[in-house]
């Protein structure tokens, strides 16, 4: 396990190469800034797996920071398509009375959909498809498994599917 000694000096004798790689992902300043932090609080976090002597701790270092700059861009590029998707939703025209009051109708009969689940099930499932949480960070936040998440969210689907069915084109 490494001291916190130890982590200081790795962070002392790594930091610029890590500013430096995370630099060929983003051209924001305080994004490289921010990535960094993160890049070694996992490495604190990750304390215990590191021998800090090892010849080959800077190329681990590294390689967690060119996979948190991936991850990173990854996350900002969904977010980006999910937030312009949503945009789009926002401002298509609804271009008849008979298509808002589908809507309206689709609306009602989704929400219908989801009063006959319970509480709990239908939680995880607007943690999931409104929120955009994985099974792995709702079964955190609800105390259960994520098998308990995906059995859940199946059923809401299948609900769904069944209360929905004359709506489908």
């Amino acid at each position: 396990m490494m001291s916190n000694i130890q982590f200081i000096e790795l962070f002392d004798l790594y930091f610029q190469s890590v500013v430096t790689v995370l630099s060929y992902y983003s051209a924001d300043k305080a994004e490289v800034e921010d990535w960094t932090q993160e890049v070694f609080v996992t490495v604190w976090e990750k304390r215990d797996k590191i021998d800090p002597k090892h010849p080959g701790v800077k190329g681990y270092i590294l390689r967690i920071a060119r996979n948190h700059a991936l991850y990173k861009l990854r996350r900002k590029r969904s977010d980006f398509g999910r937030e312009e998707r949503d945009m789009d939703t926002l401002i298509s025209p609804i271009h008849s009375v008979e298509e808002l009051i589908h809507e309206r109708e689709l609306t009602h009969a989704y929400e219908d959909a989801l009063k006959q689940v319970s509480p709990r099930t239908r939680e995880a499932f607007l943690l999931s498809r409104h929120k955009g949480l994985t099974y792995k960070q709702i079964a955190v936040r609800m105390g259960i498994s994520p098998k308990t998440v995906e059995n859940q969210i199946g059923h809401v689907l299948k609900v769904l599917r069944s209360e929905l069915h004359e709506y489908r084109t």
